[in-house]
């Protein structure tokens, strides 16, 4: 392990305008369904998820059109918190799987809110998959932390 690694998704590439997905490579990750948002580019989704998880910067990461999303890399890493916002509906779960050389070692689900983020503290050791899922929403996070 490396160390410590905070994505704040403020430096994705190619992402100034409005909605992009976010490119295989970014933060050494490998990203499928995944989708950086710039808020200042929608003012009129201020009362929602995407506002709400917003922690540093003006992006966020979500799920593209309430699809499964995943990360993952050729090695291991831990995955210690993330914050997390349901982005359209009070209520909606997400479920969060970590994977180890394809075999599910960690799942949580939770219930996100809309105005108000969750912090998601997991420390999750030696996984090289994260999958998303979301029932009810998207969800947008912020402040992916992790060790690599």
């Amino acid at each position: 392990m490396l160390g410590q690694l905070l994505i704040t998704f403020d430096d994705v590439p190619n992402s100034i305008n409005a909605s992009t997905p976010i490119p295989n490579g970014y933060s050494g990750l490998n990203w499928k369904n995944a989708l950086v948002l710039n808020t200042t580019a929608y003012p009129q989704y201020s009362q929602t998820g995407f506002y709400s998880v917003l922690k540093s910067g003006k992006f966020v990461a979500s799920n593209s059109y309430q699809k499964s999303m995943s990360i993952s890399t050729s090695s291991f890493f831990n995955l210690n918190s993330l914050a997390a916002a349901a982005t359209w509906l009070d209520n909606s779960t997400l479920t969060i799987l970590g994977e180890r050389s394809s075999t599910t070692v960690y799942s949580i689900t939770i219930t996100l809110r809309m105005q108000t983020s969750s912090l998601v503290s997991l420390n999750w050791a030696n996984v090289d998959t994260l999958v998303f899922t979301t029932s009810g929403s998207q969800f947008a996070m912020d402040n992916l932390c992790m060790t690599k």
